[in-house]
């Protein structure tokens, strides 16, 4: 006679029961699994390794975040830019020694007309 061994997973296995409603007529089917209860019915059943989400507040600073480091970037490349441009429009309108600039021939009847 051949006798196959019966695993723990027969003998442990999870309990269901059904349960009729008196005023509805569904039926309700409530269960065991290892620890916790399970309700098909439950509009939010409970997953044992489910992560955890994250909302609007998280997403809306990290893309503040992002937008903050790129308008940082932006800007200081454009200064960069910016320095390079007026220190090539002050080398191009000055000299490194002063000019020497000529007087005037203005006699007195001149000057006392300017003032």
């Amino acid at each position: 006679m051949l006798t196959a061994p019966i695993s723990k997973a027969l003998i442990n296995r999870p309990t269901v029961s059904e349960k009729r409603e008196p005023d509805s007529g569904r039926t309700l089917i409530v269960g065991t699994l290892g620890m916790s209860e399970v309700e098909p019915d439950s509009p939010y059943p409970e997953s044992p390794r489910a992560r955890k989400q994250r909302g609007c507040l998280f997403y809306g600073c990290l893309i503040a975040a992002i937008l903050a480091l790129i308008t940082i970037i932006a800007v200081a490349i454009g200064m960069f830019f910016i320095y390079r441009f007026t220190t090539r429009i002050v080398e191009q309108y000055t000299d490194t020694a002063p000019t020497a600039l000529p007087r005037p021939n203005l006699d007195e009847a001149q000057v006392q007309a300017l003032k």
